[in-house]
Formats: structure tokens, C-alpha cells, sequence
């Protein structure tokens, strides 16, 4: 009792006390949860259809998206443009694969796990599998063994635990997944192909509008020839008329305007100069030095290896042509000066003849067992088909049709066997821890060959021409940090301003500069008026900008459309000026007469085009053709670049019958192509700029990553 009067008698203090420790509880509790919170907001690259797509996710998908990239194409080394459209591939395939599924909800469509098996290894497999180079034959032809091989290494107990598995594991992740997501596209397309189908009258419509013409006479009163200073058309018409298109026609993204300076790297003329006397001061020893050591002495020193190839007379450069072919061994050029690059050649050797291509196929042993090779060379050479080979060593080796072949598009150390061996012959070269063995299957002629070192030196900026140049463009921003010094300053040096308008967060380049990805970003984080640091495009652009306009609205504004509204609403006017003005002709002669213009032919003029003779796409006056009685007058018709008023002479008709049947059929597979063509989208996308990605909500923040 005694403890709770002490409490009470302190109420005030202990309630303080306990309030503050419950406050710092919350705030830290609030400081961790924040933390945590800014932490997952600093890895979300965005959002798809309510799920968080988180950097690492995204990254993963694009990592194993380039390793299909590097499988397909055969190729290892990626700039900074392919690693760009990998990047935007993999985030447009999660938007397609999110909309497909959020959809395929919504009307009962997906894709079972036993559908997928059976499009795997089915008996008749995906598309996505049959056209993978990796499964197919010597033929080219997809080899249903060949995947059933690769289906199993990958679907092994241990195939998680082996390294050597795990490259094609990314690979087949993908593919299955994208094996999964085509096949819902499928199923959704031809829910809309049986749902859109025509009908009877839409066959004898087609039919009559693709095979009726009209010859037409008629009177155009352009637009451009109407005197509209009377007209004014008021700001209230042009907001009413932009807000009435505005949802459908002017939605846009957050984007950016700047203008930019570029400072190109060029080299000088000390640094001109410089490179000449280096090749003038190597010419003697170029020209001197033994035939052994020359090889050795131009891969040191030239920007051209010698490698020992042999130029025809259509792959040696056009400038040692005549040399070339004329010229005796040790022989050299003079120096010349061609596409600021320096250049000399040495004649190794002429004289003597190879074929210009050559037909390889190979088989390639995972082991370099020469006793192996060995045996089947010697069968070969006793008579065994070399086909037969391939499919006796199939199960532990590859093999291929490479197909005709040039020196140059071959690598040395095989293009040097290959041409000095006979049809039919057999050569090996080492490839990683096995062999390849390759049979000569077809030679073309021998034509005159050469060899030829050559020394050249392209002119480059120097680093002090680089420096040179960097600080002029920092001394530029220095001394112009603000939009108006900046265009001011540009003007008065006589330096080039080029507008980059309509930026978007993720785009890649400005005005397809290279490496200026770093510009957009800069140009989203900057104020309107801002000028930038120095952002270097690309190994020969220094770039400074500044950026001058700044539009995060949803919609483009009046200002920017209003010209055109203008016009629209100008023209109407005009029409109902224009068509107030033809009343009262009873010919077209008359009329025209009334006008001061002259009556114009519009010859087999057919509703299937829209095409009106002369006066271009004017499906209006093609309509009005084809509702008036032939040598009647139509009344005006307000078409795209004036009024017309016209007169169908005669009808003409190609010979053909209709095929009532046929053409419902032809109607319906022009939908089956189109429909998955545009997008897998419906009608509805042309009309109503609807697709199937509106019925998601997409969040897109790559910008803050790349």
C-alpha cells in the first residue's frame, strides 16, 4: 500500500516518465521501420501490376537474359547499346508476362504444369525450342535427341550442386519461362481471333469495296485558297477542343528539353605531326629489317597485326592493290596519308595461288585423346564416311556444317589449315580442353594471292590535346552557369547549339550520342535553368548542356498543341465558309466556273484505299463517290485538305466471282494475323488507345539505377 501512495503521489512525475520512454520506443521503433522503409525504396526499381520489383530481382533477370544473349549469338563482348536493349528487353518482357497473367485471370486462361512439360518434351514442342541453334543437327534442323540430352542434364538431382550445369540452368530458366508465357499468348490471341469473325456482310462488302471502282469528275476548293483573315478562332474553341482529346491523344511522361555543346576531341596538328615523324623515323627499319624479326617488329608497333594472311585481289586494301600484285618481295610503299591515318606496306611474298573460300564441317571431342583422332582420321582415309563418324562419336561430341568460309572470317590458327588443305582432307586444332577435327569439303578455285606487313598509325588526340580541349569546355561552364549566359556566350563564340527535346527518365541516348545515358540522368535530377558539369559521350565528346525546359505534367500542355488545334478549328470555319459559297451551281463546270479553279478526274477510285485520285487520302470524297447517282452532283464534302463536291461518271468492275465462302475465310485469317501483330491487342488499341499493359499499374523507377 505504502508503494502504491508513493506512485500516486508522484503521478505526475511517473506519467512523464513512462511517456517519454513510450515516445522513444515509438520514434526509435519509427527510425528503424523509416529506415528499412528508404533501404527497400532505394532497391525497388518499381512496380508490376502491385508487385515490387526489386533491383536484385531485376538484375538477376537481366544477368541470365544475357547469358541467352552470349548463348544465342556466340558472342561475349557486349558495348554499352546491346547491355542498354537487354536491359529494357527484360523489364518489357516482366510488364508482357504481368499483363498476360493479369488478364489470363480475369478470363480463365493458364498454363498447367502438365501443358508445360508437354511443351518441353512433348512430341510436339514449343516453337521457342525447336528454333534453338543449341538443338540442332549439322542440318540446322532441330534434333529432338539433342534437347531430350540437355532437358536431362538440367532436370539431374545434382544439377544445382555442378558448376559446369549452372550456365545452362540460366539458360533454361529462361526459356521455360518464356515458353510459359508464349503459350498464354497463344491461348489469349485465339480467344480473340474466335471472338472477332466476320460475317456474310462483311464478305460482300469487302469483296464490292476491293473489286468496284469509280470514275470520278470533281471540284476542290482548297483550303489554302481561301482568304481566312475574317476568321478568328477564340481561346475558348481551342481549350474546348483540347479537352475533348486530351485523355486520348495528349497523355504523356515527365519529360525534359535541353540544349548542349558538344566539344569534340579532335587531334591537333602538333599531334598530326607527331605521328608522321614516328612513321618516317620507323620506315628505314621497316624496310630493312629480316624477314623473321618483321613480324614481331609491326605487331609492336603498327595498329595493324600481321597475322600471315594471304589478300586476293577483292580483300587487299584498295590503296596497296597494284603493289601488291606487282611489286617483289621486301618491296615497300611509300608513306601515305589517307582518312587521317598514316600507313605503309611491305610485300611479304606473291606469286602463288589459293582458293578464295572454303566448305568446313567439324566434330568436336570433349577429350584430346589422340588415339581417338587418330582412328578417325585413318577411318576416313580408308574409305568411312565422315557423316558416319559424326554419328558414331555423337554421344561424346558435337558436330556441325560450318559452311563457306573466307580466310578472314576464320581464326588464324585455323583459316592457315583450311586453305592449304586438299577436298576431303582432314586438319585438328586444339579448342579448350578438347579437339576439333575438320574435313575440307569443298575448295573454290585458286586465285592469285599475296602477303603484306603493313605499318599504320592512325593521327589520335594526344592527352594533352584531350586536356587542352576538357578545359576549355570547364572554363565554358565556369563562366556561363545560368540558361540565358549560356546561350548567349554559345552564340557569340560561334559554338553549335543542339536541342534535345522530350526527354524521357529512361531513355538511353540524346540524340543517339553514344554513352549519354548520363545526360537524361543529370537532366532529371538539374533545375529548369541549370547548367552541367562536363559529361563525356563516348570517347570523342565533351559535353556540356543546360537544361531549358521542365514538364512533369500528365498531359501535354495547350501551348504545345495549340497550333495545330488552330488550324483544325480554322479549317472548319473555312469549310463552312467554303461550303456556304458552292450553293446554287447546277453543274460542276458552273462551279468550278463561280470558283476560278477546274474540274479535276479521279480515276477507279475504290473505298478499300481511301484513295482519291489526285487529291491523296481523302476517304470522305471516296465515301461521297460511292453514295451519289453517277452524273449527279454530290453536295460539299468537307474533306482533310478542302471541300469537294463530286460527280461519278462510271463505275468499273474487275473480272472475278464472288466467293462468299473464301472470302469470310481470307477476312478472318487477315484478324489471325493482325491481331497478334499489333500487340496481341484488339480493335480497341487503334480506337481507343487501349492496351493490354492498361490493365495493369506499372511503377517505373529504373532511371534512379541506370
Amino acid at each position: 500500500m505504502a508503494t502504491l501512495q508513493k506512485i500516486r503521489s508522484h503521478s505526475a512525475l511517473v506519467l512523464l516518465i513512462v511517456g517519454a520512454a513510450m515516445l522513444a520506443f515509438i520514434v526509435g521503433d519509427f527510425l528503424n521501420s523509416g529506415a528499412a522503409f528508404f533501404s527497400r525504396s532505394r532497391e525497388t526499381v518499381g512496380e508490376i501490376a502491385g508487385q515490387t520489383v526489386r533491383i536484385q530481382d531485376f538484375e538477376k533477370s537481366v544477368s541470365q537474359l544475357t547469358e541467352v544473349y552470349k548463348i544465342e549469338s556466340g558472342r561475349q563482348d557486349f558495348d554499352e547499346n546491346m547491355y542498354s536493349q537487354i536491359r529494357q528487353q527484360a523489364w518489357q518482357e516482366q510488364i508482357s508476362s504481368a499483363a498476360l497473367q493479369t488478364i489470363g485471370e480475369q478470363v480463365g486462361l493458364t498454363v498447367t504444369p502438365s501443358e508445360l512439360v508437354s511443351l518441353c518434351i512433348g512430341p510436339n514442342p514449343s516453337q521457342l525450342i525447336q528454333g534453338r541453334r543449341a538443338f540442332a543437327d549439322e542440318t540446322g534442323k532441330y534434333n529432338p535427341a539433342f534437347f531430350q540430352q540437355f532437358y536431362q542434364a538440367v532436370h539431374a538431382e545434382d544439377a544445382q550442386d555442378n558448376p559446369q550445369v549452372q550456365e545452362y540452368l540460366n539458360y533454361w530458366a529462361y526459356w521455360e519461362n518464356a515458353i510459359s508465357v508464349n503459350h498464354l499468348q497463344q491461348k489469349y490471341v485465339s480467344v480473340l481471333n474466335n471472338s472477332i469473325v466476320a460475317n456474310k456482310l462483311d464478305a460482300k462488302a469487302t469483296f464490292d469495296a476491293r473489286t468496284t471502282g469509280k470514275n470520278v469528275d470533281y471540284v476542290q476548293y482548297s483550303y489554302l485558297s481561301f482568304n481566312d483573315s475574317t476568321l478568328k478562332v477564340s481561346n475558348s474553341e481551342v481549350r474546348s477542343l483540347y479537352n475533348k482529346r486530351k485523355e486520348q491523344n495528349y497523355k504523356q511522361e515527365p519529360n525534359r528539353s535541353l540544349q548542349y555543346i558538344v566539344f569534340a576531341v579532335t587531334p591537333s596538328a602538333d599531334d598530326d605531326a607527331e605521328v608522321k615523324s614516328i612513321i618516317e623515323a620507323a620506315k628505314e627499319e621497316f624496310t630493312t629489317i629480316d624477314a623473321e624479326e618483321l613480324a614481331s617488329f609491326v605487331n609492336a608497333n603498327s595498329d595493324v597485326l600481321y597475322d600471315g594472311r594471304n589478300y586476293s585481289k577483292t580483300t587487299v586494301p584498295e590503296k596497296y592493290k597494284d603493289f601488291a600484285f606487282s611489286a617483289k618481295a621486301g618491296d615497300v610503299t611509300d608513306i601515305i596519308y589517307q582518312d587521317n591515318t598514316y600507313s605503309m606496306a611491305r610485300l611479304v611474298e606473291n606469286g602463288y595461288s589459293l582458293p578464295d573460300s572454303v566448305k568446313l564441317r567439324y566434330i568436336y571431342l570433349e577429350k584430346n585423346d589422340q588415339a581417338q583422332i587418330d582412328s578417325i582420321i585413318n577411318a576416313v582415309k580408308h574409305g568411312a564416311k565422315f557423316e558416319d563418324m559424326i554419328a558414331a562419336y555423337r554421344g561424346e561430341a558435337d558436330a556441325e556444317k560450318i559452311g563457306w568460309l573466307t580466310e578472314q572470317t576464320l581464326p588464324v590458327e585455323i583459316a592457315s589449315q583450311a586453305f592449304s588443305t586438299a577436298k576431303n582432307d582432314m586438319f585438328t586444332t586444339p579448342s579448350g580442353m578438347g579437339v576439333q577435327i575438320f574435313q575440307v569439303v569443298e575448295r573454290t578455285a585458286a586465285t592469285p594471292k599475296a602477303k603484306l606487313a603493313i605499318y599504320e598509325r592512325e593521327v589520335k588526340a594526344s592527352s594533352k590535346t584531350y586536356s587542352t580541349i576538357y578545359n576549355t569546355a570547364r572554363e565554358f561552364v565556369v563562366n556561363n552557369d545560368k540558361e540565358e549566359k549560356f546561350i548567349a556566350a554559345a552564340d557569340e563564340q560561334g559554338l553549335e547549339l543542339v536541342s534535345a527535346t522530350n526527354l524521357t527518365k529512361n531513355q538511353e541516348q540524346v540524340n543517339g550520342m553514344p554513352q549519354s545515358r548520363k545526360l537524361v540522368r543529370w537532366a532529371f535530377e538539374a533545375k529548369q535553368g541549370d547548367v552541367s558539369d562536363i559529361f563525356e559521350c563516348g570517347s570523342n565528346n565533351i559535353v556540356v548542356a543546360t537544361l531549358t525546359d521542365v514538364d512533369d505534367e500528365e498531359y501535354r500542355s495547350l501551348q504545345d498543341v495549340q497550333a495545330e488545334l488552330n488550324q483544325e478549328l480554322l479549317n472548319d470555319k473555312k469549310a463552312d465558309k467554303m461550303i456556304a459559297a458552292m450553293q446554287g451551281a447546277n453543274s460542276l463546270q458552273e462551279l468550278a466556273s463561280k470558283l476560278g479553279i477546274e474540274v479535276q478526274k479521279a480515276e477507279n477510285v475504290r473505298l478499300s484505299s481511301g484513295y482519291f485520285g489526285p487529291a491523296g487520302q481523302e476517304p470522305k470524297a471516296v465515301y461521297a463517290a460511292f453514295q451519289t447517282t453517277e452524273n449527279q452532283m454530290s453536295a460539299p464534302v468537307k474533306g482533310n485538305r478542302g471541300v469537294y463536291v463530286v460527280e461519278p461518271k462510271s463505275t468499273t468492275t474487275e473480272n472475278g466471282q464472288f466467293d462468299e465462302a473464301q472470302e469470310i475465310k481470307s477476312i478472318n485469317q487477315r484478324y489471325q494475323y493482325s491481331i497478334p501483330q499489333y500487340g496481341m491487342f484488339s480493335v480497341a488499341e487503334r480506337c481507343l488507345n487501349w492496351t493490354l499493359e492498361n490493365e495493369i499499374e506499372i511503377v517505373d523507377n529504373r532511371a534512379n539505377f541506370y
